[in-house]
């Protein structure tokens, strides 16, 4: 079951690189709106909904957030907005041992 939550973990960013769908962050990380984010969780409801979905990321430190929060603040064109950072050393990390089970 915890396979599943980091396959969708990368699914959701290798989709949002390819589509640069995203905003840079600091160290390399990159951010999405945060209402986006639930959305794309949402539409697989499987085994959780998408704000446990966040929970566990963040438990796993696959997100970087703001203390006691889900998600981070960033400011765009002046506007603070709420938007969930993907943790891209993790990442980096879960893809190549994905891409190393897969190639096995």
């Amino acid at each position: 079951m915890l396979n599943d939550y980091i396959v969708e973990y990368i699914y959701i960013i290798d989709d949002l690189i390819k589509n640069k769908s995203f905003y840079k962050a600091a160290k390399e990380n990159i951010a999405i709106d945060k209402d986006y984010v639930e959305y794309l969780l949402s539409r697989n409801t499987l085994f959780r909904d998408g704000k446990n979905k966040l929970k566990l990321w963040k438990q796993l430190n696959l997100t970087v957030t703001e203390e006691g929060r889900l998600t981070s603040k960033i400011t765009l064109n002046g506007v603070r907005t709420h938007v969930v950072v993907f943790n891209m050393q993790n990442y980096k990390l879960l893809k190549e041992i994905q891409e190393e089970t897969i190639h096995k």
